[in-house]
């Protein structure tokens, strides 16, 4: 069986809910957005680079036509985390 008939067997819509991913503006983050995106889901890109995630919002938005938003977060920096962490609980988050 191939990928594409696996996932489509095995996964179900996600639209309408919202959905944090780390990491979304590089390598497997990126592509698991695209995915998520392709279910319906609605997504917050938690990235370190604001200017990368405003131009990946734009594409998904564009493409898919979900809703996203973003948070800025340097992983490294444990204030930032602290920041981010605060941000991401004011919100409703399904995954």
């Amino acid at each position: 069986m191939n990928i594409e008939k696996w996932l489509k067997l095995n996964t179900t819509s996600l639209k309408g809910k919202i959905v944090a991913v780390t990491g979304s503006t590089g390598g497997l983050g990126t592509e698991l957005c695209i995915y998520l995106a392709k279910l319906g889901a609605n997504l917050i890109l938690v990235d370190r680079n604001l200017q990368k995630s405003q131009n990946f919002a734009f594409i998904l938005k564009e493409k898919f036509g979900v809703g996203v938003d973003f948070i800025t977060a340097d992983l490294a920096d444990f204030n930032s985390v602290k920041t981010a962490t605060e941000e991401l609980k004011k919100r409703h988050i399904d995954i």
